[in-house]
């Protein structure tokens, strides 16, 4: 049995979705701490920020496997924005 052209990219996308819900439960548990002071507060956007991020580059994943390379495009530079904006977030 052959295995589907596309079956590698799927589980990519599983993988960085199970990444990108990580980032995001670890940023709102940051930000929804009471007792943070100003450099804790950057780093839960951060983690925010990285959490968009892979949650960019999965949508991404998926529908390159499917070969829809116009979404697949304008993914790959939300995702490459998205990078430098999570840098800026750490102050």
């Amino acid at each position: 049995m052959t295995p589907l052209p596309y079956t590698g990219r799927l589980l990519n996308a599983i993988i960085l979705l199970v990444v990108a819900l990580s980032a995001f439960s670890l940023s709102i548990t940051i930000l929804r701490t009471e007792k943070r002071d100003k450099k804790l507060t950057y780093f839960g956007y951060f983690w925010l920020a990285t959490a968009l991020l892979w949650t960019s580059s999965t949508i991404r994943n998926i529908f390159s496997a499917f070969d829809a390379l116009g979404v697949d495009y304008f993914f790959f530079h939300l995702t490459q924005t998205l990078l430098y904006v999570s840098g800026a977030c750490l102050g």
